[in-house]
C-alpha cells in the first residue's frame, strides 16, 4: 500500500511540473492541428466569418489537382533520394569516423558546420553558387574546360530539383552522420573484436552487429528525414526557386499550400493540403516505426 501511494504521489508531482509545458504544447500544436481538420471541411477565404460547408469536396478536388500531384511527387522524390543517399553515405562516414584515425575530431566538427548554419543563409549561399553568369559552379566548369556543361541550374526544369536536393543533402548530411556516429560509438567494441577473431570481415561485422544495434537510431533519423523532406524544404524552395519554379519543377506541398492560402485566399482548400501532409507524415512514420516495435515485442 505504501509503495502504491508513493507511486501515485510521484505521478502527481511529475504531472504538476509537466502541466505548463503540456498546456503550451496543446495551445500551439494540438489545438491548431485539430482545428485544421475542421477548417478543411469548409470553403473559406480566411478574412471573413463566412464559411461554406463543403464536406470532403476539398479532398475530392485534390485528386484532380495537377499542381498538387506535381507537388506530392516532388516531395516523394526528395524524401526517397535523401533517405537512400543519407543512409548509405551517412552510415559509411559514421563508420569511418568511429575509428581512431588522425583528425577524427576535426572531421566531426566540420560535419556540424552546415546543420549549425541558418537555412536562409545556406539557401542564399547556394543560390549564388548556382548563378548562371557569376556563380562559382559555372566559373569552375569553364575553368576546367567543361563550358558546355554550364547552365542556369535553378532556371531549367531538368536541373532545378536535383540542384535543390544537393543543397538539402549539404544541409542535413552532417547532422545524420553525427547521429549515426553516436549510435555506433555505443555499440560494445568487444562484439566487433569477437567477430574479427571468428573470421568475420569488416562488412560482415557492420551488417550483423552494427546495423542491428543501431536500428533504433536509424528509425529516429528517418523520422527526422520525413519532417525535413515535407516541411523544412519549404525555406529552400521559396528562397532558391522563388516558390517552386521554373514551371512548378520544384513545387512542393508546403509552397503550394502557402500559394493557395495567401495568394488565392483559399484557406479551406489550403488547409486540406496541410491535412494531407500531416496524414502522410504520420503514415510514413508508423510504417517506419512498426517493424522496430514488433521486433522488440518478440
Amino acid at each position: 500500500m505504501k509503495k502504491r501511494n508513493r507511486y501515485w504521489r510521484n505521478i502527481g508531482t511529475i504531472s504538476i511540473f509537466l502541466l505548463p509545458a503540456f498546456s503550451l504544447y496543446a495551445l500551439f500544436v494540438l489545438y491548431p492541428a485539430a482545428n485544421a481538420f475542421y477548417i478543411c471541411l469548409f470553403r473559406w477565404r480566411g478574412v471573413s466569418g463566412i464559411k461554406t460547408f463543403v464536406g470532403l469536396a476539398n479532398f475530392a478536388e485534390l485528386i484532380s489537382d495537377r499542381v498538387f500531384l506535381i507537388s506530392l511527387f516532388n516531395n516523394l522524390k526528395i524524401f526517397g533520394t535523401i533517405v537512400v543517399i543519407i543512409l548509405c553515405v551517412g552510415l559509411f562516414l559514421a563508420t569511418k569516423l568511429s575509428k581512431r584515425i588522425k583528425g577524427t575530431n576535426l572531421y566531426r566538427s566540420v560535419m556540424l558546420f552546415p546543420p549549425m548554419m541558418g537555412a536562409v543563409g545556406i539557401a542564399v549561399l547556394w543560390r549564388l553558387i548556382y548563378a548562371p553568369s557569376f556563380g562559382i559552379l559555372n566559373i569552375f566548369l569553364e575553368g576546367i574546360g567543361l563550358s558546355q556543361l554550364t547552365r542556369g541550374w535553378l532556371g531549367e526544369t531538368t536541373t532545378a530539383l536535383p540542384s535543390l536536393i544537393i543543397v538539402l543533402l549539404y544541409r542535413w548530411l552532417g547532422f545524420y552522420t553525427i547521429l549515426f556516429l553516436g549510435g555506433i560509438l555505443n555499440v560494445p567494441r568487444e562484439l566487433h573484436d569477437a567477430s574479427y577473431l571468428d573470421g568475420a570481415s569488416e562488412w560482415q561485422a557492420f551488417r550483423y552487429i552494427t546495423l542491428p544495434s543501431i536500428k533504433h537510431v536509424i528509425v529516429v533519423g528517418m523520422i527526422f528525414m520525413i519532417a525535413n523532406s515535407f516541411n523544412a524544404v519549404f525555406v529552400f524552395v521559396e528562397l532558391m526557386t522563388y516558390g517552386g519554379g521554373p514551371r512548378r519543377a520544384t513545387e512542393v506541398i508546403p509552397s503550394y499550400l502557402v500559394e493557395l492560402a495567401f495568394q488565392y485566399g483559399r484557406f479551406g482548400y489550403g488547409t486540406a493540403v496541410g491535412v494531407v501532409i500531416l496524414v502522410m507524415m504520420l503514415g510514413l512514420s508508423i510504417i517506419i516505426i512498426r517493424p522496430v516495435v514488433t521486433s522488440r515485442q518478440r
